[in-house]
């Protein structure tokens, strides 16, 4: 019984059509006789976004315009106002390139402080602004200004020089302060005067070359002008007598007892002695440091 209404199946779907479905008499389409279910109803369209809304005008806003990666200092419009993306990135690229040049020239502020480089005249010594507080203090003010290494060169020109005629001043005027009390002692007649300066030079002389010292120091110790310094290096001065060597000179103590020997010597006394000139003038040159005459024989 199976098996014959199997090839019943078979025949009605061959009689039916190749597709596989038969066409009843109320024209509805079916398999093997049974109905097909009537389709669903297709969804209703979305109605369409109206053209210019503003959902619509924001399609694509979230990307980044491109000027907006050159600042605002360098961007270049166009005659109808509509940005220049060439003419604006040549302006920044130019703006850099200036940049580069002034950063190798030193026409911008240092990073730091001690990269600053301040060089004194060679008439200051050995002056080290890294030594000097206050010179650091004002480094450390002229970076917080912003100064540039060329801008602080040339404030530091008119700073030595000013300072070098402030000093200068003040040694003309401690001079001039000096020789006036200096003259109540040694008295005004220029020839005593300059001769009293004379023992305290060699006096001073013989000093630093036992303490192994230079001139220029005791000069900027300050003792160069000072009173009562030279008056004590001028009452020494006649104790020391100069030795002028090859390339040289030297200082010896020559004093009184020294002198009053030599005017016992018979090189002294006689005339005829061959070492009487050369005595005479060790006397003579030792009471004329001293007192500005001669020793009477």
């Amino acid at each position: 019984m199976w098996k014959r209404s199997y090839r019943v199946m078979q025949e009605a779907g061959a009689d039916g059509g190749a597709d596989g479905g038969g066409t009843g008499a109320d024209g509805s389409a079916g398999n093997d006789g049974a109905a097909t279910p009537p389709a669903a109803p297709a969804a209703p369209a979305a109605p369409a976004a109206p053209a210019g809304s503003l959902l619509k005008q924001g399609e694509g806003a979230t990307e980044a315009l491109p000027q907006e990666f050159i600042p605002e200092k360098f961007r270049v419009t166009k005659e109808d106002g509509a940005f220049d993306l060439d003419a604006s990135a040549r302006k920044l690229a130019d703006n850099y390139a200036n940049l580069e040049k002034r950063v190798g020239t030193g026409d911008l502020p240092p990073k730091e402080v001690g990269e600053y480089k301040v060089e004194p005249p060679e008439t200051m010594g050995d002056y080290k602004a890294g030594e000097d507080p206050s010179m650091q203090a004002f480094l450390a003010d002229a970076h917080k200004a912003g100064l540039t290494q060329g801008q602080l060169d040339v404030v530091m020109k008119h700073h030595f020089e000013g300072a070098q005629k402030m000093a200068q001043g003040f040694q003309t005027l401690d001079q001039q302060q000096a020789t006036e009390q200096l003259q109540q002692v040694w008295g005004k007649d220029e020839k005593e005067f300059r001769r009293n300066a004379g023992l305290a030079h060699v006096a001073t002389s013989a000093a630093i070359e036992r303490a192994g010292l230079t001139m220029e120091q005791v000069e900027q110790a300050g003792l160069g002008n000072n009173p009562v310094f030279l008056r004590m290096m001028s009452a020494l001065g006649a104790e020391f007598q100069e030795d002028a060597g090859p390339g040289k000179t030297s200082f010896r103590t020559f004093g009184e007892d020294d002198v009053q020997k030599l005017m016992l010597s018979d090189a002294y006394k006689n005339t005829r002695h061959p070492e009487h000139e050369k005595v005479s003038a060790q006397v003579r040159g030792y009471y004329e440091r001293k007192h500005g005459t001669q020793a009477v024989a």
